[in-house]
């Protein structure tokens, strides 16, 4: 059964309606509101362009600024060497003194160490003294005690030489 031209299958429809959304188009972009359209599209040029000019010169701004901000980075980083190689030296410097010193401190130890040897050998001394003068007053006692006796034993013997002599002259 052929289709009717009414009916909305039928290619005729189809093409009909490609048509009709073609012209709607058609007067939507070119009909009477076009003019008003160039119009502010033209106003909007206008104004991009000056928009334009405006960016070109910020960018020409920008460019400077960034070639300056290049130098200011260059010189930063010139003077950042600088000090990082001057902090490397001080470094160096205070890695030469930690070892001075902890040679000064192991020859501080070494000499406390000697101190304290030399104060135990006073000490000891000291004590080897005091003995030695309580063995002298002791043998300075028995010697008192000795030339006492020696001195009893002697008038003993001359009192009895004395006796022998007069019991001989007897």
């Amino acid at each position: 059964m052929p289709l009717s031209l009414d009916d909305p299958n039928h290619p005729t429809q189809w093409v009909r309606r490609q048509i009709k959304d073609f012209n709607d188009h058609y007067d939507k972009y070119f009909g009477p509101e076009r003019c008003k359209r160039y119009e502010s599209n033209g106003q909007k040029l206008v104004k991009l362009k000056s928009e334009l000019n405006q960016a070109h010169a910020s960018f020409d701004d920008l460019e400077g600024d960034h070639e300056d901000a290049q130098d200011d980075i260059q010189r930063l980083r010139n003077q950042l060497g600088k000090v990082d190689k001057s902090l490397k030296d001080k470094e160096k410097e205070l890695q030469t003194q930690k070892k001075e010193l902890a040679k000064k401190d192991a020859d501080l130890k070494k000499a406390d160490q000697e101190h304290a040897s030399l104060k135990n050998q006073l000490n000891q001394a000291k004590g080897a003294k005091k003995s030695l003068e309580g063995k002298q007053k002791e043998l300075e006692t028995k010697m008192k005690k000795k030339d006492a006796d020696l001195k009893k034993a002697d008038r003993e013997n001359a009192s009895l030489r004395n006796q022998l002599n007069r019991a001989r002259d007897d």
